[in-house]
């Protein structure tokens, strides 16, 4: 199987989205980085890859996902 990387997110809470809605649509993929990001945060994203021959299904069912795609934030309660 050939796997095509699609999208990549630092972003933890994304991939547990994508993952649900991939899943839910039957998408063979892999995420690759996914837990090296946990270890070194905004080093290197985690890749989503879909099965080839299933990449433009995969495309459809994450049109119009609006991930964060960024660990980071500001806390607006911070007076630094």
């Amino acid at each position: 199987m050939k796997f095509v990387e699609i999208l990549n997110t630092y972003n933890p809470g994304d991939i547990a989205l994508i993952k649900s809605l991939l899943d839910g649509e039957g998408i063979v993929y892999r995420f690759t980085g996914e837990h090296f990001n946990a270890m070194e945060p905004m080093v290197q994203p985690a890749r989503l890859k879909v099965i080839e021959d299933q990449v433009e299904r995969a495309r459809e069912i994450l049109n119009g996902f609006n991930g964060s795609f960024f660990a980071a934030g500001f806390d607006e309660n911070n007076d630094r």
